[in-house]
């Protein structure tokens, strides 16, 4: 009687002993996971821009960005006019940064498809031949682009884009930000006045996007 005793009493003394131990463990553990979210939510916190955005700045500079786009469209006959700003889009494994381009504004003519909502987050790797183009002009024009057989020409062949010119947007210290790029579904040389008008308007456009430039 006496063994059964103190053998329930040493099972009761082991049991509270590893109840104990797996309290203390719980205890543990939960401590260092909330350390972990709180570093890492003050990383979040130090790298977030802590400034509100204005969504009502942003509707009313998109308004203004298709504007330009209609006068554009409007003035050289074209079938699309629309303004491409380039962002990051995270990293490759080898550190690389990946860049994007999309489509920040556009004006069709009558019965041609908006496309804005299918050119967001772009690989600019699909843009090669023009982008290079680019690098060393203000601005270029293609008058065929269905002659050639790279991506860019199944993106121009899927939304009837035969002539196109591209004209380099800046920043003050000369690196391109953005492209303003006009389009035909028809074969067509573009007109010197054409250009001219555009590369007038260039500066105005440029203003407005540079407006949300954070300080």
């Amino acid at each position: 009687m006496e063994a059964d005793t103190l053998k329930v009493a040493t099972d009761s003394i082991t049991i509270s002993f590893w109840v104990d131990h797996a309290i203390q463990l719980l205890i543990a553990i939960i401590a260092a996971a909330a350390s972990i979210g709180i570093v890492q939510l003050n990383r979040f916190y130090q790298k977030k821009d802590k400034k509100w955005h204005d969504v009502g700045k942003t509707v009313v500079s998109n308004t203004k960005l298709k504007e330009f786009c209609k006068q554009i469209r409007k003035y050289t006959n074209a079938d699309r006019a629309n303004i491409w700003l380039f962002h990051n889009g995270g990293y490759y494994y080898t550190g690389e940064p990946q860049q994007h381009l999309s489509m920040k504004a556009e004006a069709n003519s009558e019965g041609t498809e908006d496309i804005i909502g299918k050119f967001q987050g772009q690989p600019i790797e699909l843009y090669q031949r023009n982008l290079e183009k680019l690098i060393d002009n203000n601005y270029i024009f293609e008058y065929n682009e269905l002659q050639y057989k790279d991506s860019l020409a199944m993106i121009n062949s899927l939304y009837n884009i035969a002539s196109s010119a591209l004209f380099k947007i800046s920043n003050k210290d000369g690196y391109m930000v953005a492209i303003l790029a006009v389009s035909w579904e028809q074969n067509k040389n573009i007109e010197e006045k054409e250009i001219e008008y555009i590369k007038m308007l260039i500066p105005a456009i440029t203003l407005e996007l540079m407006s949300h430039k954070k300080e």
